[in-house]
């Protein structure tokens, strides 16, 4: 504890480490007999309300919490391999940090821009929710709560077609598709088209082909590749339901109509989008395959495949011949 900030530094090992609560007993106080202590701070890391637990402690709502991982207790946790995530609990404090409810920052994924009826926006699915603003001078203009989940860890970036946005996430939230139009007095109203779980996309991204929504349904515990009807979010197909299960969760790219699809486990797979069925046009194993999940996307670029494994880069040719 220092000038009033309680740090906590976790170092990584296979998963990102979360805060799901703090106590902070002044010294020379006692937690036991179910008193609550002078001076005691109970916080109830992600949560919108406080809890009573059964020793008629009161746990208040999350508050104060700067950088790192809250869990609300919803939904499992996990992460990337990677650096020490960071838990601040500041009595008093301002909401802060990327994880849980209170977090109001921009998760992970990049906006977009869209144009409807003539007007510029700019689409982000922030830490809360999938939000629209106006371009030319940042104006809120519509907001759709569904495809954020709770840990605020939002990654995949949204799709703009025919007048509606699409999004998802992982962490028990899944995709929806969201409806834009004009109301009598001309603003923006956006009204849910459909929501789904059978497309929970991580973080690998999504394509849209045909009409079709084509990416990894699943979280840290893995998953599958997946097919939705963009219009209806009616499952088209999926290798969950494979007898060999071909290809499990992965990222996803896009490139003279096909699919360049990188498995978690590291295989990459070229797919020709179809709306019926799953169409494998190819695959190879990566050399020099670390042990840790494959989660960079694949990236086409003049006739180049690039893959990047951790601190590894390979670059194959695939131009036509």
């Amino acid at each position: 504890m220092t000038n009033g900030e309680f740090r906590i530094v976790f170092t990584s090992q296979v998963e990102n480490p979360a805060i799901k609560a703090i106590e902070l007993i002044p010294q020379g106080n006692s937690a036991a007999g179910g008193t609550s202590p002078a001076g005691a701070i109970r916080i109830n890391a992600g949560a919108a309300s406080s809890f009573t637990d059964s020793s008629g402690q009161v746990w208040q709502p999350d508050s104060g919490f700067e950088g790192g991982m809250t869990n609300p207790g919803l939904v499992a946790i996990g992460g990337a391999p990677g650096g020490a995530d960071r838990g601040r609990g500041r009595p008093g404090g301002g909401f802060g940090g990327f994880g849980g409810p209170g977090a109001s920052g921009a998760a992970y994924v990049s906006p977009i821009a869209i144009d409807l009826d003539g007007q510029r926006q700019y689409v982000q699915l922030t830490a809360k929710a999938l939000v629209g603003v106006s371009a030319s001078d940042g104006k809120f203009l519509w907001q759709y709560d569904r495809p954020a989940n709770p840990m605020g860890i939002n990654c995949s970036t949204p799709i703009f077609h025919d007048g509606m946005v699409f999004a998802a996430s992982a962490y028990g939230a899944g995709g929806g598709a969201v409806k834009l139009s004009r109301d009598s007095s001309g603003a923006v109203k956006a009204e849910e088209a459909w929501s789904s779980r059978q497309m929970e996309n991580h973080h690998g991204g999504v394509i849209l082909h045909d009409g079709a929504l084509f990416g990894s349904n699943g979280g840290n515990g893995g998953g599958y590749l997946i097919c939705l009807d963009f219009k209806t979010g009616e499952v088209l197909w999926n290798e969950k339901d494979s007898d060999k299960r071909r290809v499990t969760k992965g990222s996803v790219a896009f490139a003279d109509g096909r699919i360049y699809y990188r498995t978690e486990e590291g295989p990459i797979v070229l797919i020709e989008p179809s709306r019926k069925e799953y169409l494998e046009r190819g695959r190879f194993e990566q050399p020099e395959r670390t042990k840790l999940p494959a989660w960079a996307h694949p990236v086409i670029a003049n006739g180049k495949l690039y893959i990047r494994d951790q601190d590894t880069l390979f670059c194959y040719d695939v131009k036509a011949k």
